[in-house]
């Protein structure tokens, strides 16, 4: 490669690539087959491996058990639930939690076994791996003290978890400690830290959201609550999460943001956070195809 020194660089070997994905300490890839190889850190349980070494070399990962254990879960979430209720916010997300698991169950969890290894998309967060399937399931593995795992817990998992959206999902985006999922209906999901308003609908004291709940409704200061009110609004076409900050891509090709604006992050000439989504005007009348997103820069 011109001007790139090669001899810092090193080929790894693995099957053709269809996607790759860096976390902090970690790495994913998807080759053209389907397949997940992820290898580095694995102190949290990003690699989906269940030892807590770390993993030099690429590791095949089988996503099969992960899927038939949630299905499993659910089924039993599904049933009365007799434990004694928690309190506070870990008692509404469990309850959210169940009853999300019951629906999901009988709509179109059930079918996500039928292919269900065959993986289209892999995001590296920080300490966090998101796996897209190719039903539209969305499983998450590694840190999850914050949500970022999706399933209403706070808590690590090296067996990856299914996401509890309420829809299929196409495409994903892994930040620092939070998730980003494009539903079908090219709306914005979120979960994880919520803390700078990467999630939008930023509320005081809410540190984070450990189920999907709607980022944002691009074309208002604020996001909506409720998909029913989002009639006639521009269509996202990607999402793109950094650290503390997240990108939207409509399908016109303007580019939203919200979240932390350390270091004018956010592209609205500040460094101030945002939890509204806004459009990043200087770059009004050019038609974006892509956006990446790092720790405080875009």
């Amino acid at each position: 490669v011109d001007g790139v020194d090669t001899s810092l660089l090193a080929a790894v070997a693995l099957p053709a690539a269809g996607d790759v994905s860096a976390g902090r300490t970690h790495s994913l890839a998807l080759t053209l087959q389907g397949e997940v190889y992820a290898w580095g850190s694995n102190v949290h349980g990003q690699l989906g491996l269940a030892a807590e070494k770390p993993h030099p070399q690429p590791r095949l990962l089988c996503l099969t058990s992960a899927v038939e254990a949630a299905l499993e879960a659910e089924e039993a979430a599904a049933e009365p639930a007799e434990a004694e209720a928690a309190e506070g916010l870990a008692a509404e997300a469990e309850a959210q939690r169940r009853g999300r698991a019951s629906r999901a169950t009988g709509q179109w969890a059930l079918r996500q076994l039928v292919g269900s290894s065959a993986v289209v998309q892999v995001a590296a967060g920080h300490l966090h791996s998101v796996f897209l399937l190719r039903t539209g399931a969305v499983y998450c593995c590694g840190a999850g003290s914050a949500g970022e795992l999706g399933d209403g817990r706070l808590s690590d998992s090296a067996t990856p978890r299914r996401a509890l959206l309420d829809l299929p999902a196409r495409a994903v985006a892994a930040g620092g400690f939070h998730t980003l999922a494009l539903g079908e209906d090219r709306a914005v999901y979120g979960w994880g830290s919520a803390a700078c308003g990467q999630l939008g609908r930023w509320r005081p004291h809410e540190a984070f959201r450990p189920l999907p709940t709607l980022v944002a409704a691009v074309s208002s200061a604020e996001a909506f609550p409720c998909p029913a009110r989002r009639g006639g609004l521009p269509k996202i076409a990607a999402v793109c999460a950094g650290a503390h900050h997240s990108l939207l891509l409509t399908q016109d090709g303007a580019v939203w943001s919200c979240g932390k604006g350390t270091a004018g992050a956010l592209g609205h000439g500040g460094r101030a956070d945002s939890a509204a989504p806004r459009a990043i005007s200087a770059l009004k009348g050019l038609r974006v195809v892509a956006m990446a997103a790092g720790q405080v820069q875009s």
